[in-house]
């Protein structure tokens, strides 16, 4: 995601009209534009010493230039690792907050210990370093250790880098600082994990792969198993490796002279494909700040091939072959994308670029692929798009272009409909039991009045108390939701059972744990109970729970987990609500107050959307009149009260400045040979567009913004074909509930 610069105004109008619209624009797109970041700057002189005339050169002279850093306590009264890497994870959008590496997801700043976020070894401790002291520096070193959500980092535990597949267990991203948010579709914007330990997998979502990856060939050349020049301490030698029996050698308990981690092809192949931005920038600029030294990978990511793949000039020039028998297939505001494998030995990934006409022109969609296989998500249902795929190799040789395939995406599904279900249990732990508690999950809206939990004793088969249910399940993900009940005191088993009963006295789910038994009276009177299959026990830690984990809109498309940390009023730890395709109940692909289940809302236009979820954004037309391609601004998302929206430019001149006019009047005048349509413009906005002439422009709405306020927006970019050197592209306009 590009960075967001400093916005500049027009001038144009009075003071005084140029003050309220400003005020209501800003408002309009909320924080983004208030605190922009500024683009990292290498300290002049840092790398003077360096020489890339071959890659034993560049270690050496490398190692030189990043070693010797100061070393900050793990935890202290004083400055300590929570302090640097707070100032590293900073939210671009809210300096009080920071952004997780795994989740994305933003939380307050806590400056120590919390609940919210703790600090993940990208190369785990347990290789080579798991005992903190005075001269083990990889341990807190900030450049390899990042802040994480403790459930992803309990997931990820010290399981090496690798890339997953779609069966493997999906841990979703939120959508923060323009990336992330979707699930249920390989890889999409979610990491995967598989297995457990050192044959265990964890591959990392796509805008992060990249920084992790840096961050571990940072600890190759910054470790090299010598002695610190300033304490004179001896250092550990950390390498990267394919070779699984030297990774797991690596695991003794105890500090070792040499630690091994991987997969480095893996990872050779994440920074190719995740490029270095500016959140990235700006963190290695904090943790420069503190520790004295940068990650060069960071600053000269071109380094990378030379150092690990001998690119230290000359090499392959030959490009793979074009790949073959792609296909595609229509879904819900989607385009399922399939082709053939390539077969060469140094193949990196593969490039989707899709055309709004036959034969192109071509625009590339995301970033490089590493599956066979691509879905291209948040389309406009019935427009036709035409997609070709090309192949590129290490070397960055890309291939001529596949054949064409058309896709059409068809009208999203209506919302999800069903019975609630038990969701999660927590009924024994070590010491008094405490905090005991069942959880209800099922689709949004649902109304629990007049429900029912009822409990059984095993022994007797008898019910021992009643739960009478009260609430309405909120919008949390994918149309569903979850509420937590605190009943004071479950039974601890051997074996004892629950009965989930609805507002007409029938029983819909009858548990149990700890064995079976069969209900002697109550609501499930002569039923036998299903067997959860996992159980707590005295030893099972305070705050902790069983869960359902998978992903679905059902209860049978979930399993039960062994005990881990509790979820309560939250999807649990490992679930994933909705389809494959879907994350939303309104179609727009962004969780948001329009999340509800179908029916519940006003919809006097009977279109299947909710009216307040209605898509508020209006083609206008008019300009387009790029010459390096035909710029086409297009808006997705809804501007209720405190939701997410999106702006997005593509098929523009690619990396140029593209700047958008903003204003709450149209007056459409002529603009080099199209038409400009927010004149006189309030704000100017500058962003720079990618290699494939995109950038996004992400908001939110604030709360009490009057309705039925119209805006205005349109890009003018440098384009150095176009007449004058800029071009304009279609207009939008936008009108609030």
């Amino acid at each position: 995601m590009p960075s967001v610069h400093p916005v500049r105004t027009s001038g144009a109008g009075s003071a005084l009209a140029f003050r309220v619209g400003a005020v209501l624009v800003l408002l309009l797109l909320g924080p983004l534009f208030l605190a922009p970041p500024l683009a990292a700057q290498i300290p002049p002189g840092y790398y003077d010493g360096v020489s890339t005339s071959s890659p034993a050169v560049l270690r050496a002279t490398l190692h030189e230039a990043i070693d010797d850093h100061e070393r900050f306590p793990y935890t202290s009264a004083s400055t300590d690792t929570w302090n640097v890497l707070e100032d590293a994870h900073e939210d671009p959008a809210d300096t009080g907050r920071i952004l997780d590496v795994y989740q994305n997801d933003s939380h307050a700043k806590e400056s120590t210990g919390n609940s919210f976020y703790e600090r993940e070894h990208t190369w785990p401790k347990s290789y080579g370093f798991p005992d903190d002291n005075s001269s083990n520096y990889p341990y807190t070193d900030c450049h390899m250790l990042w802040l994480c959500d403790p459930g992803y980092n309990a997931s990820r535990g010290n399981k090496p880098f690798r890339n997953g597949a779609a069966g493997f267990t999906e841990l979703p991203t939120v959508p923060n600082d323009g990336q992330g948010g979707g699930f249920g579709v390989y890889p999409g914007n979610s990491n995967w994990t598989a297995g457990s330990g050192t044959t265990g997998t964890f591959e990392v979502w796509g805008g992060r792969r990249g920084d992790v990856a840096r961050a571990l060939l940072y600890a190759d050349v910054r470790y090299e198993g010598d002695i610190h020049g300033v304490t004179g301490l001896t250092e550990i030698d950390l390498i990267l490796t394919d070779d699984q029996s030297l990774i797991a050698g690596s695991i003794t308990g105890q500090n070792e002279p040499v630690g091994y981690m991987g997969e480095l092809t893996v990872l050779l192949q994440w920074h190719a494909q995740d490029p270095v931005d500016d959140w990235e920038r700006d963190r290695n600029d904090a943790v420069w700040s503190h520790q004295g030294n940068r990650n060069p990978f960071v600053d000269h990511p071109e380094w990378v091939a030379c150092l690990f793949e001998a690119g230290c000039g000359g090499g392959d020039m030959t490009p793979p072959a074009a790949p073959t028998g792609l296909s595609g297939l229509a879904l819900p505001n989607s385009a399922q994308l399939d082709w053939d494998d390539n077969i060469e030995s140094d193949l990196f990934g593969y490039r989707v670029k899709r055309a709004t006409a036959a034969g192109g022109p071509y625009t590339a969609v995301g970033g490089l692929v590493v599956a066979s296989t691509f879905l291209d998500s948040a389309l406009t249902p019935g427009v036709p798009l035409f997609y070709v795929v090309t192949a590129e190799d290490t070397s960055g040789n890309e291939s001529i272009a596949s054949g064409e395939v058309l896709v059409i995406p068809t009208e999203p599904p209506p919302g999800p409909a069903g019975a609630p279900w038990i969701n999660e249990l927590h009924y024994d732990n070590v010491g008094t039991d405490a905090g005991e508690f069942f959880e209800i999950a099922g689709p949004a809206g649902t109304d629990l009045s007049g429900w029912s939990v009822e409990l059984y004793n095993g022994s007797s088969g008898a019910s021992y108390g009643t739960v009478n249910l009260s609430g309405v399940i909120p919008a949390q993900s994918g149309c569903f939701g979850t509420l937590a009940f605190f009943p004071g005191q479950i039974q601890n088993g051997s074996p004892d059972g629950l009965a989930l009963v609805d507002d007409q006295g029938a029983v819909i789910e009858f548990h149990s744990y700890e064995g079976t038994l069969v209900a002697n009276g109550g609501p499930a009177d002569g039923m036998t109970s299903i067997s959860m299959g996992v159980e707590e026990t005295s030893a099972t830690p305070v705050g902790w729970s069983l869960q359902l984990t998978g992903t679905g809109t059902v209860a049978a498309d979930f399993s039960w987990a062994t005990e881990q940390p509790d979820t309560d009023g939250q999807p649990n730890t490992g679930q994933f609500f909705g389809n494959a395709v879907l994350a939303d109940c309104n179609g727009n692909l962004v969780d948001d107050a329009c999340d509800i289940v179908a029916g519940t809302s006003l919809d006097l236009d009977v279109n299947g959307v909710p009216d307040e979820c209605e898509a508020p954004w209006v083609d206008l037309g008019f300009a387009k009149s790029g010459v390096a391609g035909d710029p086409e601004l297009t808006g997705l998302g809804t501007l209720i009260d405190s939701a997410p929206f999106e702006i997005a430019l593509t098929s523009a001149a690619p990396s140029t400045l593209a700047t958008m006019l903003i204003s709450l009047t149209s007056t459409p005048v002529a603009f080099k040979g199209g038409t400009l349509v927010p004149f006189p413009p309030l704000l100017n906005v500058t962003l720079p567009t990618d290699g494939a002439g995109e950038t996004l422009l992400p908001g939110t709405t604030t709360p009490g913004l009057p309705p039925g306020l119209n805006f205005y927006l349109q890009y003018w970019i440098v384009d150095a074909a176009a007449t004058a050197g800029l071009s304009a592209s279609n207009g939008l306009e936008a009108t609030t509930p």
